[in-house]
């Protein structure tokens, strides 16, 4: 039972990231573009999208994000989601540049979307870190009562 909750949390912690990575990525095109983005650039964006989603979880996990326990993150864990983030957007940007020479591709989103995926990365991590610290609090609160 205890393997399969493992594998249960394995798996939300790559869904929460995959929906991060998707929400950061369009938030850059969206910044880039005024909030407007007309066909042309939808498409590009879409052309892009699985590259992105592709790429980003796989070199997460090289980097070990998806070892760890959210509830305990840790500056070296922080110091590995912009290391992965890092890594993950420059394997981006060459498979772009390989599959589509990079053509049509505005270079202003990728550094957007490097740097809403460390912050939205990060942010939620820190998020469930201060829920466990507050529910630990609470804990020890009511013992020491």
């Amino acid at each position: 039972m205890n393997f399969l909750r493992w594998q249960a949390v394995f798996l939300v912690k790559i869904v929460i990231d995959i929906l991060i990575v998707a929400f950061s990525f369009y938030l850059a095109h969206l910044i880039r573009f005024d909030f407007a983005m007309d066909q042309r650039q939808y498409a590009m964006f879409l052309q892009a999208l699985p590259v992105v989603l592709i790429a980003k979880p796989v070199i997460f996990y090289a980097f070990g994000l998806y070892h760890a326990i959210w509830q305990y993150i840790s500056t070296k864990e922080l110091e590995n989601i912009v290391k992965g983030s890092t890594i993950a957007s420059l394997v981006i940007i060459s498979c772009l540049l390989i599959l589509y020479r990079f053509e049509g591709f505005s270079r202003s989103v990728f550094i957007i979307d490097w740097l809403a995926t460390i912050f939205l990365v990060a942010g939620v991590r820190v998020m469930f870190r201060f829920y466990y610290a507050d529910k630990g609090s609470e804990k020890t609160v009511a013992v020491r009562l």
